[in-house]
């Protein structure tokens, strides 16, 4: 393998995955982390097929996008990469034929990704296979950190999401993040951005709520929304009294850092927050059904396993909703003893 310079870095051309919602975007914090802190002074551009991808550059951790999908031109979009000319290319978006076509014919002299099929292991001078059993921030962070441990630039860490976590530091308003002063606080993640099929219900939510204010009476619950809950506000609002919970809506990534490292515990549907949660790595409970999906093989991906987290999933073929609050209380009690 070639070796690298990191001096000699000073632009990187990352292939973004297509996945448009915020979790999918949120996992690759770590890996872009990552990138900051060892090429300090390169310029970023992204090539994403999502808007959504703006989230990375509006917390600073690139420079420029390109939405590639708009130009209806694959040629159009070569053009463009080798007119930025990359010193480093990085393929995040490993289904996609074309963005191996497109990283063979870059230019870079240093191409690393994350790959489908053998022949496309020849486009790069590092590469590792898709692993669906791999956490999805996990995944990222493996194929940046494997190429620059190879290049003798860095020593793998035990502590993965250090970074990610002390992203809040300085940058946010206490006095907005303030929490109703109680014992316990638990934060309760009810979107779901994909569609109902991921949502447990603003029902189960509250009566999960009551189960523990009858055994934790001082507990301030935190509802992480956004516009998509906003029909589900008004229930939270009748069943619980105002000193039981608080609402804060659209919240940004490091305000949402901020709040879950105040709560005991996160209890959430697989949802673009929950991610936030996992790697603060706290105490977590998820809830999984199985319309639309097979939860098991959605786990290996999207659920970060460790000690004090949980998944519970519904029945086999039931839906999400089926999963009764008792059985998720008895989860959270068990956590709120420990």
């Amino acid at each position: 393998m070639k070796k690298l310079n990191p001096a000699t870095i000073q632009k990187i051309a990352i292939f973004a995955p297509n996945k448009p919602f915020f979790g999918a975007i949120l996992v690759q914090f770590p890996f872009f982390l990552l990138l900051r802190k060892v090429f300090p002074t390169a310029q970023i551009k992204i090539w994403s097929p999502t808007g959504t991808s703006n989230l990375i550059l509006k917390n600073n951790l690139a420079d420029e996008i390109e939405l590639y999908h708009k130009s209806k031109s694959y040629a159009k979009t070569l053009r463009s990469l080798r007119s930025f000319a990359p010193n480093l290319l990085i393929n995040l978006r490993h289904q996609s034929e074309i963005t191996h076509l497109l990283s063979a014919a870059s230019g870079a002299k240093f191409r690393i990704g994350i790959i489908s099929t053998k022949w496309q292991k020849s486009v790069y001078q590092y590469s590792i296979f898709n692993d669906t059993s791999c956490y999805r921030a996990l995944l990222y962070l493996d194929i940046l950190e494997g190429f620059l441990e190879k290049q003798g630039l860095y020593t793998v860490p035990e502590e993965k999401f250090e970074a990610f976590k002390n992203l809040d530091i300085h940058s946010v308003s206490t006095s907005k993040l303030k929490l109703n002063e109680a014992e316990n606080q638990i934060c309760l993640l009810i979107g779901g951005g994909e569609g109902e099929h991921k949502r447990w219900g603003i029902e189960n939510f509250v009566e999960l709520a009551k189960l523990i204010l009858k055994v934790e009476s001082s507990t301030n619950f935190v509802f992480l929304v956004g516009s998509a809950e906003d029909n589900d506000l008004p229930f939270i609002e009748k069943e619980l009294s105002s000193n039981q919970f608080q609402i804060i809506k659209n919240a940004e990534v490091r305000e949402i850092i901020s709040i879950l490292k105040q709560c005991r515990v996160t209890i959430a549907n697989d949802c673009g927050p929950s991610h936030a949660a996992q790697m603060l790595e706290g105490n977590y409970i998820s809830v999984w059904g199985w319309q639309n999906q097979h939860p098991y093989q959605r786990i290996g991906e999207w659920f970060l396993s460790r000690e004090n987290s949980s998944t519970i999933v519904a029945h086999y073929k039931k839906s999400i909703k089926t999963i009764s609050p008792k059985r998720v209380f008895s989860y959270a009690k068990n956590t709120l003893d420990d």
